[in-house]
């Protein structure tokens, strides 16, 4: 069902001319304005989509999150692999509820806005983003489903949404050991180099691994480096006495278990 409302006055509407140009649109009978508004809800769940969105991406079980839609959109068009399209006016939905994976995996994760030196500036999470997590609540296991490229943006886009004002997605070739840059800039500013490694279940990062991402901090001149993994630590690696005196502060480490419960925190 769409209702259509005036955008000038917010008069409702009882015709649907969306699907017309402005200048064949009938003018509102209170101000005479042409300019629309609309809210889609689809049943049995409800989900309101509302202003002129002319692509949204969403997933496959996009009815299931009506709350975090209404909470992202705003004004969002984003795009992706999935996508609700809007043909004569009327809402035509692509896909079906089904299978989740293979969606995500080739969705748009995050916002993305003007280059760096660095890289990129990730200014906002999509849609897929929400499901990502959404998903990982009932099957944990899909993180090491998700591909290497896009678990960087799954993280970066998890700085951004953990309320770091500046996050930077490095380029997927010349990052310097870089994945993720997150700064707090101002007094007693804060930069953190992040380095991800989508690794299988079970597999173990090194310990020359672990001191490569602390040398990247002491080149960079960074407050803190992380190094986030699907996989585990060496033993050992917490014990070893030249990184002692870096951790928790200088250097931090997230398994897979800890990088699991981290993400979850932030789908509220």
């Amino acid at each position: 069902m769409e209702n259509t409302t005036c955008s000038a006055c917010g008069l409702a509407l009882d015709f649907v001319d969306s699907d017309r140009s402005v200048a064949d649109r009938k003018p509102c009978p209170r101000c005479g304005a042409r300019s629309r508004s609309f809210a889609i809800h689809p049943e049995p769940a409800r989900i309101a989509i509302t202003g002129g969105v002319a692509e949204l991406s969403v997933t496959r079980r996009a009815i299931g999150i009506a709350g975090e839609l209404r909470a992202s959109l705003g004004s969002l068009s984003a795009r992706g692999t999935a996508t609700v399209g809007f043909v004569a006016g009327t809402p035509q939905p692509v896909m079906e509820p089904a299978a989740l994976p293979d969606v995500l995996i080739g969705a748009e994760l995050i916002r993305l806005a003007d280059k760096t030196k660095d890289g990129q500036l990730v200014v906002g999470v999509a849609v897929p983003w929400i499901e990502i997590l959404r998903h990982l609540e009932t099957d944990p296991s899909f993180l090491y489903a998700v591909p290497w490229r896009k678990l960087e943006e799954l993280i970066a886009g998890a700085f951004e949404r953990a309320g770091w004002p500046e996050v930077v997605l490095t380029p997927t070739s010349g990052d310097k050991g870089r994945d993720v840059i997150a700064t707090r800039p101002g007094v007693g500013s804060v930069r953190i180099v992040g380095q991800v490694k989508a690794y299988a279940q079970g597999r173990v990062v090194t310990a020359e691994e672990v001191s490569a991402i602390a040398f990247t901090r002491e080149l960079d001149h960074a407050s803190k480096a992380m190094l986030m993994t699907t996989g585990k630590f060496a033993p050992g690696i917490l014990k070893d006495e030249r990184l002692k005196p870096y951790v928790p502060y200088q250097l931090e480490l997230l398994d897979g278990e800890t990088l699991l419960r981290w993400l979850r925190s932030l789908r509220t």
